[in-house]
C-alpha cells in the first residue's frame, strides 16, 4: 500500500484487503497475545488503507453494511490508541498510515483524529543541509535521559539551572494513561502507567529500554542529593519496570509474555506479509519471532545497569534472573543487538549487564566474550561494525572505528578487565585521539535500529554521549 500510495505500484496490484477478519471478538487481545503492538497496528490499519486505495471511497451503510461495519471497527480501534497529541505509538511511519486511512476513508478535514495526526506528522520534520528530512522517531526523552545521566557522572550539579529543568521535564513526562493492555500484557496487579516512552508524544507507548534510561539518570540525581520529586518518580518507575520483566529473566521492548528467543540473531532476512487467508492463518498459528517482542540481551544488559544505578542490589531476584538469561543467550561469545549495531554493542551491554549482577566476572561466559570484543579492536584502538552484520552474523569487517562504539567497548571492558588493560588503553586514546578541538567527535555513522535488516537511523546527539560515558568510566576506574 505504501508503494501504491507513492505511486510506484499500480493500484491493481494491491491483494484483496480481508476486513472481515476486523469483526472478530476479542481480536484486539488476541492480537496483543500474539504479536507486538507494531504488528497488530500494521493487521489493522494496512487492510483499510487498500481497501481505500482500491475502492477509492468508503463503503456505503445501505450497500456494504458489512463491510462498513468492519471499517467502522478499525477507525474506533485508532481512535482508542491515537495519542492526544496526533501520532500513533509516536513513530513516522504509523503516523503517516494513520492520516492515508483516516484520508482515504473520507473522515472530515476539521475531524479531530485527522487534524491531530497531521500536527503530529509535521513534528517529525527537522531542518538539514538540503532543507528538510523526517525523522523516523523523535527520542527527546531518551537523548534528554542519557545526557543528564552523563553530565552528574561527570561531575556536573544537579542544581543548575540547565540540569534542573532537564530533570523536571523528564519527572513531566513520565506515563499517566494507562496502556492498551494488549499492548502491554502486564501481570495481574502491575501497574500500566508509570513508564516512559522514546518520544514526549507518546503518552500511551512506554517502552521498558527508555524507562531503565530515565530511571538510571534519577538514581544519579538521588546519588548527587536526595530529592522528594525524584524519588517518587522513581519509585514509580521501578514498580511498572520491575514487573514487565519476562519469565527467561530478560526484558522485552514493550509488551510482556511474547515468545521466547534463541540466542543467536533475529531479523536476517526482511519480513514478508501475508497475502491469503491461508498464509494469515498460519502465521496467527505459528507466528515468528521476528512479529512477537521476546527479552534481548543488549536490551536487558541495559537495563540491569540501570537498576543498579538506581541501588538495586547485585544479588536481587531480578538481577539474578537476569544473569542466568545474559548467560543462556550468549552465542559465539557474543551476544546479539536488538536496537544498536550491532554485535559489538550487544556484547558490550552483555558485558555490562553481566557486571551489575552478582556473576563472578572470572568465568569462563565472560572471559570468552571480553576475549572477543578485543579481538574485533582495529588497529587505531578503536572498534567499528556496519549493518551488514544483520544479515551476516559473520561479516567480520574489518569496518571503520567509530567514537560511539568504541565508547561502548571501553566501558565494557574497563568494568571486567580494569583499566590497565592494554585493549582498554588503547581504546581510551583513540577516543582522546579522535575528540576535535570543540569537544565532539564524528559521528554521522553511527547507527541505530527500526527494523533490521534493512531500515536504521542516526542519533547524533546519543554518539556524543556514548563516547563521552566510555572515558568517564574509564576516569572513574582510573582515580
Amino acid at each position: 500500500p505504501t508503494l501504491a500510495i507513492a505511486g510506484l505500484l499500480p493500484r491493481e496490484k494491491l491483494p484483496e484487503p480481508h476486513l472481515l477478519i476486523q469483526l472478530l471478538p476479542f481480536l484486539q487481545s488476541t492480537l496483543g497475545r500474539r504479536f507486538n503492538q507494531w504488528t497488530g497496528m500494521s493487521a489493522r490499519i494496512m487492510p483499510l488503507i487498500t481497501r481505500g486505495l482500491v475502492d477509492g471511497r468508503r463503503a456505503s451503510w445501505l450497500t456494504h453494511p458489512v463491510r462498513r461495519a468492519a471499517e467502522d471497527r478499525i477507525l474506533e480501534f485508532l481512535g482508542q490508541v491515537q495519542n492526544p497529541t496526533g501520532s500513533l505509538s509516536g513513530v513516522l511511519i504509523y503516523t503517516a498510515q494513520l492520516v492515508s486511512a483516516l484520508v482515504l476513508m473520507q473522515v472530515p478535514q476539521n475531524d479531530p483524529r485527522l487534524s491531530a495526526a497531521l500536527d503530529a506528522l509535521a513534528s517529525f520534520r527537522i531542518p538539514n543541509a538540503a532543507g528538510m528530512e523526517y525523522m523516523p522517531c523523535t527520542a527527546e526523552i531518551w537523548n534528554t535521559a542519557v545526557a543528564v545521566r552523563t553530565t552528574l557522572r561527570a561531575g556536573g550539579d544537579a542544581r543548575t539551572p540547565a540540569i534542573d529543568a532537564a530533570i523536571a521535564w523528564l519527572i513531566s513526562h513520565q506515563t499517566t494513561i494507562d496502556a492498551p493492555r494488549s499492548w502491554q500484557n502486564p501481570r495481574p496487579g502491575a501497574p500500566r502507567q508509570g513508564g516512559w516512552p522514546f518520544e514526549a508524544t507518546n503518552v500511551r507507548n512506554p517502552d521498558c529500554d527508555t524507562t531503565a534510561a530515565v530511571l538510571s539518570a534519577l538514581g544519579w540525581v538521588i546519588k548527587r542529593g536526595e530529592r522528594g520529586d525524584v524519588r517518587c518518580a522513581l519509585e514509580r518507575g521501578l514498580q511498572w519496570l520491575l514487573p514487565m520483566q519476562n519469565a527467561d529473566g530478560g526484558w522485552p521492548s514493550m509488551t510482556r509474555g511474547l515468545g521466547e528467543k534463541p540466542p543467536g540473531p533475529m531479523f536476517t532476512e526482511p519480513f514478508s506479509p501475508p497475502t491469503t487467508p491461508a498464509e494469515m492463518l498460519g502465521l496467527a498459528i505459528h507466528p515468528p519471532l521476528e512479529l512477537q517482542d521476546p527479552s534481548t540481551a543488549a536490551m536487558t544488559g541495559r537495563i540491569v545497569r540501570a537498576l543498579a544505578d538506581c541501588g538495586i542490589a547485585k544479588d536481587a531476584p531480578a538481577l539474578s534472573a537476569a544473569r542466568d538469561f545474559l548467560r543462556a543467550q550468549q552465542w559465539h561469545h557474543r551476544w546479539w543487538g536488538r536496537w544498536e549495531v550491532n554485535w559489538i554493542a550487544g556484547t558490550a551491554y552483555g558485558l555490562i549487564g553481566a557486571a551489575g549482577t552478582s556473576a563472578d566476572l572470572s568465568s569462563d561466559w565472560i572471559t570468552r566474550a571480553a576475549a572477543w570484543i578485543a579481538s574485533r579492536q582495529n588497529p587505531d584502538g578503536g572498534f567499528g561494525e556496519r549493518t551488514e552484520t544483520y544479515r551476516d552474523w559473520q561479516a567480520g569487517g574489518p569496518w571503520p572505528s567509530r567514537a560511539d562504539l568504541t565508547g561502548k567497548v571501553l566501558m565494557a571492558l574497563v568494568e571486567v578487565r580494569g583499566p590497565n588493560d592494554d585493549t582498554v588503553q588503547r581504546a581510551a586514546d583513540y577516543l582522546l585521539s579522535t575528540q576535535r578541538e570543540d569537544g565532539t567527535w564524528r559521528t554521522d555513522d553511527g547507527e541505530y535500529v527500526i527494523l533490521p535488516p534493512d531500515l536504521f537511523y542516526t542519533n547524533p546527539l546519543c554518539n556524543q554521549i556514548d563516547a563521552t560515558e566510555g572515558l568517564i568510566w574509564y576516569r572513574e576506574a582510573m582515580s
